[in-house]
């Protein structure tokens, strides 16, 4: 189980040639936090459980929320 937290920020220097559908750029900063369940399932897989907060936040709660299927594998070194 790991808990995750993730920021990130940034602007977008030509955003003339994004096309396609529309977005926000992160000038106000992007965050997000939630909760990891690796190897959870079998053969590695596992969920994770993010909350969107902060600038870019949506009104209504649900649509802050992600559910993402995660694999972990090793490497062994």
């Amino acid at each position: 189980v790991n808990l995750v937290s993730r920021f990130a920020i940034g602007t977008i220097d030509n955003p003339q040639f994004q096309r396609g559908f529309a977005f926000k750029n992160m000038e106000k900063g992007y965050f997000e936090s939630g909760l990891e369940l690796n190897k959870f399932l079998l053969k590695g897989f596992g969920f994770s459980f993010f909350y969107r907060y902060g600038a870019y936040h949506n009104p209504k709660f649900e649509d802050n929320l992600a559910i993402k299927l995660n694999y972990h594998f090793g490497l062994n070194f």
